[in-house]
Order: structure tokens, then C-alpha cells, then sequence
């Protein structure tokens, strides 16, 4: 399994101190080198509202959220994901979210659920 490696790194990424760091950190992000996966970009979203897409069959929604880091970057040449990094009070877990049998787009819906659990 060739995109094992870029996924493991990511997972390590999360684990790093700078990752779950202030604002600024966040951008710096962008400069991680990582073998087989590229980091698109890397924005700090402030605490409040989020506006969560309709995907069917749930509707849009707007979901209260924490300060966290919002890092998007493709693995291999076209698998893309999201890395969502709390900015503080991080439970010292990692959840990672698929879309199950729906591939092909990231579930906004339950990384927000999850990040309001400290993940």
C-alpha cells in the first residue's frame, strides 16, 4: 500500500506541538515537507459559526465551533483530504473521518461534530 506512508505522516502531524499552536503557527503548516502528500493550504478559522454544505440527503447547517487550524492537501496525485487541528484544548486523541461507500468528498458534518468533542 503505496498511500499508507502520506496518510501515517499526516496522522504524525497532528501529534506535533506546532500543529495544535496559535494562529500563526498554523500558515507554517503550508511549508510541511511530506513524502508522497503536498499541504494546499493550511487557514486559521476563528471560534463561532461554520457553515456546513448541504450534502443529500442532510440539509446545510450552520455548527458552533472552536478555533482550530484548517489544513487541505492532496496524497498521491488525486486523493484529497482535510486535517482540522483544534487550536486549544486538544483531548490528545486522533479521529480520522471517511465518507464511507460516498467517496469523493470530505464529511464537513462530522469533522465539525468531532472537533467540538476536542479531536
Amino acid at each position: 500500500m503505496r498511500i499508507r506512508l502520506p496518510f501515517m505522516a499526516l496522522a504524525l502531524l497532528a501529534l506535533l506541538p506546532a500543529a495544535r499552536a496559535r494562529a500563526a503557527d498554523c500558515g507554517a503548516l503550508l511549508k510541511s515537507a511530506i513524502h508522497g502528500a503536498t499541504v494546499t493550504s493550511a487557514t486559521a478559522v476563528a471560534a463561532g459559526a461554520f457553515d456546513i454544505p448541504a450534502v443529500v440527503p442532510m440539509p446545510a447547517e450552520k455548527m458552533m465551533l472552536p478555533s482550530f487550524c484548517r489544513v487541505k492537501g492532496a496524497a498521491a496525485p488525486r486523493i484529497g483530504f482535510e486535517l482540522w487541528l483544534p487550536a486549544r484544548h486538544w483531548n490528545g486523541r486522533l479521529l480520522s473521518v471517511g465518507s464511507g461507500g460516498f467517496g469523493g468528498f470530505v464529511d464537513l458534518r462530522s469533522l465539525a461534530t468531532y472537533m467540538r468533542q476536542g479531536y
